[in-house]
């Protein structure tokens, strides 16, 4: 890939945003690749706004800034000292985004403002604008004591897990594990115990997290005792596929499938009833043709990702030869039924993996460099 070339992929109008970076090159790091007689920078986001609007700008797990720097001999090398967890002011252009990508990608063209401030980008009120804002009563079964923590943010809260759950409103329990977290000085003098049940008020976020919101007390609940009775019981499904155990910590049943090259590690995400259904038969469907999955996820990620071989390898490769060169991949499989298939990238791109995510239906969404 030549400048030009990379440059032009941003088609973007300029605009103007304020972003939260949450990670940049620090000092001890390795250096950026080399773009022809330039540094091929980048910083990440993971939140941000229009600085002239005000409204929220769309995420998504990635949210990359490219820019391109000079070679310096003395000084800070790389044009803009981004600071983790530190705000800027930036004009910027978009990268049409690839469907099915969980990044989007910008080119810095300026650098407006460093470290300025900006209240809808408190760290704080981010962590809990996470969370829902309707609260609700919940019964939890901790599995460790709380304790003090910080965030990727550098907030202070406090945090304890919990193995289940039991919605107070309707009685539905939950075996999925989660998080409990808040902030010291908006409950002050709360201690969770491992392995206790607790009445409490919650907000909670998508994944199943919860903010605490009030602390209601210590009580008894039938039905999570006798999910602590039993917890420590091996879960196993097997079928003609292999035998898969469950990883409690993981939420995931684990084992090993046929594939084309050798054997195939997998997980099945655990959904809330403590099963995996979904997850098996999306499973079963891709081995029902194991040798046209393989084919397929390889051709995509070539497809994909081959152009920017040049830009991390040393040497000429075919994309028949790139193909080869994945391996043998690492399946996960969502509670949903969709498909991440994962490839150690090897040399290729220094070490970082390869993977490929897939629709419920098994058609590919997008591929992208992973670690």
């Amino acid at each position: 890939m030549t400048k030009t070339e990379f440059l032009s992929e941003f088609t973007g109008e300029p605009r103007e945003i304020t972003a939260l970076i949450s990670n940049c090159w620090e000092k001890g790091d390795s250096a950026f690749p080399m773009l022809e007689d330039m540094y091929k920078c980048e910083a990440r986001f993971e939140s941000a706004i229009d600085s002239v609007t005000g409204e929220p700008i769309e995420t998504r797990m990635f949210n990359w800034l490219h820019w391109l720097a000079p070679k310096k001999l003395f000084g800070y090398p790389y044009l803009y000292p981004f600071k983790k967890n530190k705000v800027y002011r930036l004009i910027v252009r978009q990268a049409e985004p690839k469907t099915g990508a969980e990044f989007f990608s910008y080119l810095v063209e300026k650098l407006v403002e460093a470290e300025a401030d900006e209240p809808r980008l408190d760290p704080k009120a981010l962590f809990e604008s996470a969370f829902q804002t309707k609260e609700e009563e919940m019964l939890i079964l901790t599995e460790r004591d709380s304790e003090k923590t910080t965030d990727r943010r550098n907030v202070k809260m406090i945090c304890s897990r919990f193995m289940a759950s039991v919605n107070a409103a309707t009685g539905a329990m939950s075996v999925r594990h989660g998080s409990i977290s808040w902030l010291e000085e908006k409950c002050p003098g709360v201690k969770l115990r491992k392995k206790k049940i607790y009445r409490v008020l919650v907000r909670r976020a998508e994944n199943g997290n919860m903010l605490l919101s009030k602390f209601l007390g210590e009580e008894r609940n039938f039905a999570l005792e006798e999910f602590l009775m039993n917890y420590n019981k091996p879960q196993i499904i097997t079928n003609r596929l292999g035998v898969f155990q469950l990883n409690r910590e993981e939420e995931t049943f684990e084992g090993k499938i046929k594939y084309p090259g050798g054997p195939a590690s997998v997980s099945l995400e655990m959904e809330d009833n403590g099963g995996a259904e979904t997850a098996l038969k999306s499973l079963e469907r891709i081995c029902s043709d194991i040798d046209g999955f393989d084919a397929q996820i390889r051709e995509f990620a070539a497809d994909e990702l081959y152009g920017y071989v040049p830009d991390w390898y040393d040497e000429d490769i075919s994309p028949e030869e790139f193909k080869d060169a994945l391996g043998v991949p690492f399946i996960y499989v969502f509670s949903d039924g969709s498909v991440d298939a994962s490839f150690d990238g090897g040399e290729i791109f220094c070490d970082h993996g390869v993977f490929v995510k897939l629709d419920p239906e098994g058609r590919p969404l997008g591929a992208d460099l992973v670690g």
